[in-house]
């Protein structure tokens, strides 16, 4: 699926670049002489300046991945040359009442999988459209009690989102199992910071009954790591999405796995095998996103240790975050096709304002 605008500036050429430059850390990007081309899991974008003309055409496998990067550089250029200045022609929606990534899920079942962790079954139509091997998804949250009010998609193709008091919380989660025929997923929440509001999906989690509504958007695919051999990192919030790589990955491949949680009995159900190293490091009571227990284990690797066909997987608080993406990029020297690093949370934030990857 195809579409393209133009975009009218007096820095058109400026512009591209600088568009490259935004995205050259989370998508192949090339760029030369006023033209620029990002390829990334959503599609193609390829952008040419001429004059005061910014010709874009982007192109993707299907009506979901199509909207997603027109989206992404809708909101580039929104806020680059002018709130008004992306008007599509081609395939895809236009505006319309609901974006087609959209889902209204609701709650048929709750249980505790460990003392830190709740899981929530969901239900909701036509979820065979949405990329099978997409790991995580947007989850919108409506003011408790409330009946939602669910974005639409505007003709630039950005979301609309509705305000005031129907105002919705998003954030990402993992899918932790899914059955497309039943129409079924299961989302794992890590139930830290709800008391105190900082944390709304883990609020929504412990408040959750069957039958209450919440907005889902669809993954995007190709989210596997794509390696012969696999090093994984997180705390709890990263555990559904590590456990959903090891499912993912055949037995050729090897995984080494260091995994931080509170005590022995936190542990998370992970599959085993003669490929996959299970290393646990526990806090015992110390609070999540102080001890430095990532970062320690992790520095005892050196870049001979990996191989050449290893592919790092970290998800983690900030401050981790940080230490772990330093290890890769500048100890390790990884490419970044061979690592991915991931903010889920800061500590002393509110849950989702300081998401960071690299």
């Amino acid at each position: 699926m195809q579409a393209s605008t133009i975009i009218r500036s007096d820095r058109a050429g400026a512009l591209v670049t600088d568009f490259a430059e935004r995205f050259r850390d989370v998508a192949n990007v090339e760029a030369e002489g006023g033209k620029a081309t990002l390829i990334s899991r959503y599609g193609r974008a390829d952008l040419t300046a001429q004059g005061d003309a910014i010709s874009i055409a982007v192109a993707a496998k299907d009506q979901i991945d199509l909207c997603y990067i027109k989206m992404v550089v809708a909101e580039y250029f929104s806020s680059a040359a002018a709130p008004d200045a992306v008007r599509w022609s081609g395939d895809g929606e236009a505006e319309s009442s609901l974006p087609p990534f959209f889902r209204e899920m609701r709650v048929i079942s709750v249980e505790n999988v460990t003392p830190q962790m709740r899981r929530l079954r969901l239900s909701g139509a036509e979820l065979n459209r949405f990329a099978a091997d997409g790991l995580h998804v947007r989850l919108l949250f409506p003011p408790r009690g409330a009946k939602p009010v669910w974005p639409a998609l505007g003709a630039d193709g950005r979301i609309v989102w509705p305000g005031g008091d129907d105002r919705l919380v998003s954030r990402v989660y993992t899918i932790r199992s899914r059955d497309s025929e039943r129409g079924e997923i299961e989302i794992d929440f890590a139930l830290h910071h709800h008391e105190d509001g900082r944390s709304p999906g883990a609020s929504f989690a412990v408040h959750a009954q069957p039958g209450d509504l919440v907005g889902l958007f669809a993954p995007a695919g190709d989210e596997i790591p794509k390696a012969q051999s696999l090093v994984l990192c997180g705390d709890d919030t990263a555990l559904p999405a590590i456990a959903r790589i090891l499912e993912e990955i055949p037995s050729s491949v090897s995984a080494r796995l260091f995994i931080e949680i509170d005590n022995p009995d936190c542990r998370y159900e992970l599959r085993s095998g003669d490929n996959i190293e299970l290393n646990y490091l526990y806090r015992q009571g110390r609070p999540a996103g102080t001890t430095g227990l990532l970062p320690e284990a992790l520095s005892h690797l050196d870049a001979d240790s990996l191989g050449e066909d290893t592919y790092f997987w970290a998800g983690c608080e900030f401050g981790d975050f940080v230490e772990l993406r330093k290890l890769a990029r500048r100890t390790w020297k990884l490419p970044r096709e061979r690592h991915l690093v991931v903010a889920f949370w800061r500590r002393g934030f509110a849950e989702g304002e300081s998401a960071k990857q690299a």
